[in-house]
This record gives structure tokens, C-alpha cells and sequence, in this order.
């Protein structure tokens, strides 16, 4: 059975010959009812106090779930931001490898071109000279028929002579001039720098 202050202040004894001092008794039970009566009041204090301390120990314990919560997301998010940056690097450096290998390309393609260039000027110089040693045969022979006895005529074959080897040296010079400004034109063209 459970006494409350007002229990106690109540109470009531039998009166015997020899008992207790009734005023004593119910002062003593009055200290007891006040002493209970805090008691009580610091109960209900306590009980508030702990019941505050729970709320704020509930309410810690979501901060602490939220901040788990948080730290993993944030772990997840450092970890696909990593692997999203090592897949741009990945690509980036793909993308450098494949302009290093265009421009290689074009490189070698252009020593092609002008190894194909020095290969034609070779011929033609070859050609060249050897026009040009006709040319030089056609002059000795013309100075070696100037010593025979008609020599108005051996001129005017020399000059006839001479005048078609050099319209010919002339337009050789000509189609060389032309491809090698084609070649130019071509080169320069290759050269500039295309747009990705």
C-alpha cells in the first residue's frame, strides 16, 4: 500500500493508558508528512530532469544517426567523385594519345610527301642535265661545223638549233616552276592546322 504526506497526516492511533504523547506523536508524523512532501516534490524534479535528459539523449542519438548517415554519404560521394575523376583523367589522356597519333600521322604523311617532292626534283634535275648536256653537244657540233665551208648556212641550223633547245629548257623550267608551286600549295595546305 502505497502512503502519501496526507496519508501519514491523517492517521490515526488507538489511545492506550501508557501510550505515546499525542502531541509528540502527530508532530512527529507532520516532520514525516513534510519530510515526504519534498521528498516527493524532488521525485517529480528528478523525474522532469530525467525525462528532459531523455529527450535531449533521443535527440543526440538522431544527431548521431544523422552525422553516420551524413559521413557515409559523404565516403560514397568522395569515393564516385574519385572514380568519376579517374575516368575523366582516363579520357583526357585517351584524348591527348589519339591527337599524339593524328599528328605523327600527318607528320609521317608529309615525309612521305616531301620524300616523293626530293624524288621528282631528283628527276628533273637529272632531266635538266641531261638537256643540258645535249644542249653543250648541239654547241660543240655547231662550232665544229663552222669550219666547214658553208658557213652561213651551219648558222643559221646552229641558231635554229639553239632556239628550239632552249624553248624546250624554257617550258621544262616552266613545268618544274608550276609543280613546285603546286607542291607548295599543296604542302602548306596540309600544314595548316585542322579543326577537330
Amino acid at each position: 500500500m502505497k502512503v502519501t504526506p496526507l496519508d501519514i497526516r491523517k492517521q490515526t492511533f488507538r489511545r492506550t493508558l501508557q501510550g505515546f504523547s499525542r502531541d509528540d506523536v502527530m508532530a512527529y508524523l507532520g516532520l514525516v508528512a513534510d519530510e515526504m512532501e519534498e521528498i516527493g516534490a524532488e521525485n517529480r524534479t528528478v523525474a522532469e530532469k530525467a525525462a528532459s535528459l531523455e529527450f535531449q539523449l533521443a535527440s543526440y542519438r538522431d544527431i548521431e544517426s544523422s552525422l553516420k548517415n551524413a559521413l557515409v554519404a559523404a565516403e560514397r560521394t568522395a569515393e564516385e567523385t574519385r572514380r568519376q575523376s579517374t575516368r575523366e583523367e582516363e579520357i583526357r589522356i585517351r584524348e591527348v594519345e589519339l591527337k599524339v597519333q593524328r599528328i605523327v600521322e600527318e607528320a609521317n604523311e608529309r615525309i612521305r610527301e616531301l620524300k616523293r617532292e626530293i624524288r621528282e626534283l631528283e628527276k628533273e634535275r637529272i632531266a635538266f642535265l641531261a638537256r643540258f648536256r645535249l644542249l653543250l653537244d648541239a654547241q660543240v657540233r655547231m662550232l665544229e661545223l663552222r669550219g666547214e665551208d658553208d658557213e652561213e648556212e651551219h648558222m643559221r641550223r646552229v641558231s635554229d638549233l639553239q632556239s628550239e633547245l632552249w624553248k624546250e629548257l624554257e617550258s621544262d623550267q616552266r613545268d618544274t616552276m608550276a609543280k613546285k608551286e603546286l607542291g607548295a600549295l599543296e604542302g602548306r595546305e596540309k600544314m595548316e592546322p585542322r579543326s577537330p
